[in-house]
């Protein structure tokens, strides 16, 4: 069962793709948190990975959740597929692309000629599309060999890891890595 909150959305990964598997906390424990949990928190998730025009309203319908829930959970079997060494199967490829294939929004020049709006109507598969490019370039691209997995217990995030060394452990040092410390400190007090 995942759990409802309010948690902050989070925008840390390095890639929109890798973002939206973010809008579930604590994926592996016992009780998922959902981030996406309602018309606003989704069009403030559009809008904070720069999709969707802050100041650009969108309809959104009731069946988008079950769409980008089934477009996060593709997502997150090819990413996990990827950083673990797991040949993708065909059928996530194949779904993968359909979903690239989908029309993307068009951006248009307001007339100030310093901010853009998309072309109404925006539908969720064109959004999507976005997305869905943004993990084929990223799977594609050189940028894949700086995947990791956070280290934290309940955490699978992934992330790009550019730090210096490439030595980045967890997805968030104020999250995850926090976590692992004081656990470490509770360990060693015995």
């Amino acid at each position: 069962m995942i759990t409802l909150a309010s948690e902050q959305l989070r925008f840390d990964t390095g890639r929109v793709c890798l973002d939206l598997l973010a809008t579930v906390g604590s994926r592996l424990s016992e009780h998922p948190v959902e981030r996406l949990n309602g018309p606003d928190r989704l069009h403030a998730w559009f809008t904070g990975t720069g999709l969707l025009p802050a100041d650009q309203p969108i309809a959104i319908g009731p069946d988008w959740f079950a769409q980008v829930d089934r477009v996060r959970t593709l997502l997150h079997r090819i990413v996990q597929d990827t950083v673990h060494g797991r040949t993708v199967p065909v059928s996530r490829v194949r779904a993968l692309n359909e979903l690239a294939g989908q029309t993307p929004p068009i951006p248009r020049l307001r007339t100030d000629a310093r901010t853009v709006r998309l072309r109404e109507p925006v539908t969720l598969a064109g959004l999507l599309s976005l997305v869905a490019r943004d993990a084929i370039e990223l799977l594609s691209g050189s940028e894949r060999q700086y995947l990791r997995e956070c280290a934290g217990g309940d955490c699978d995030l992934v992330y790009l890891d550019h730090s210096r060394g490439r030595r980045r452990r967890w997805c968030s040092s104020r999250v995850c890595g926090n976590r692992e410390r004081v656990a470490n400190y509770r360990e060693r007090l015995g």
